[in-house]
């Protein structure tokens, strides 16, 4: 049960608890903004996801604080402070690092290396050349999580766009099939 009003003070006082589980009463005029209503507290939530390049990177909800604990206005400060962190790509309390599990495209790089070039004796010069577009062209991306597939492919036009019309294609197609190749990999 989802409920749309504007959360001021009194508002929120007349809120019956929940009989069983929890509701939520979303704000009218800031998006993003509720109060979940529980059998025991009334909390102030704020709700918001960061997106780049197309793709949600995070989604996360955060509690304010308790309903008598804050008031209703600073509780709406609060909400506006953190949809602005989260637009920006900060995640609430968490340092600035991978998820554990999160596969970046340089891991992702030595692990084909490792397991699909070298172990299957690929030529030399086929790991140099892999060696070379993966440091030169696509050296600021080794950190990088891998997300999809796809954000490689749909990302990496403006910045192969230079290397000209064959080499961006090919440079492309590896670092896919190195991504690829790992997810496969890693989940075997």
């Amino acid at each position: 049960m989802s409920e749309t009003m504007l959360l001021t003070e009194k508002a929120i006082a007349r809120l019956p608890l929940a009989e069983t589980g929890q509701y939520k009463v979303r704000d009218v005029e800031l998006k993003g903004f509720f109060v979940r209503i529980g059998r025991r507290t009334k909390t102030y939530m704020v709700q918001g996801e960061h997106w780049q390049d197309g793709c949600r990177e995070f989604a996360v909800q955060k509690k304010l604080g308790e309903f008598n604990a804050i008031s209703a206005r600073e509780a709406r400060t609060r909400a506006k402070e953190m949809l602005v962190k989260f637009t920006k790509g900060e995640r609430p309390d968490e340092p600035d690092k991978p998820r554990p599990g999160s596969i970046t495209l340089g891991m992702a790089w030595d692990r084909y290396r490792e397991a699909h070039m070298i172990r299957k004796g690929r030529a030399a010069r086929t790991i140099e050349n892999y060696q070379d577009y993966m440091e030169r062209l696509l050296g600021d991306w080794l950190d990088w999580p891998l997300v999809r597939r796809q954000n490689i492919w749909r990302n990496s036009w403006r910045r192969l766009a230079e290397c000209g019309p064959r080499l961006g294609v090919d440079v492309r197609r590896r670092a896919c099939g190195v991504a690829s190749a790992d997810v496969r990999w890693s989940v075997a």
